[in-house]
């Protein structure tokens, strides 16, 4: 994601995974001050806890598959994980 200008500085920064928009996955982004890594861990840790931040949509209907794409990823429910 885009944490240059925190790696630059020094800063810390972490991108979380924030669901799904039309089926294209979104993000969220946290930084803190340097030396704040904990409580950066602790707030990306909170917004885990309080949202369904990686639920992914069960699976990808074969007909609104776009050209090109494998039907073994467009038939069936996820079983990744």
């Amino acid at each position: 994601m885009r944490t240059i200008p925190f790696s630059l500085t020094g800063q810390p920064a972490i991108t979380l995974p924030a669901g799904f928009d039309n089926g294209l996955p979104l993000s969220i982004q946290l930084a803190a001050r340097i030396g704040d890594e904990d409580l950066l861990c602790a707030a990306a840790h909170a917004f885990e806890q309080a949202t369904d931040h990686a639920t992914r949509p069960p699976f990808i209907l074969a007909e609104n598959t776009p050209r090109g794409v494998s039907q073994r990823f467009a038939t069936g429910p996820r079983t990744d994980g």
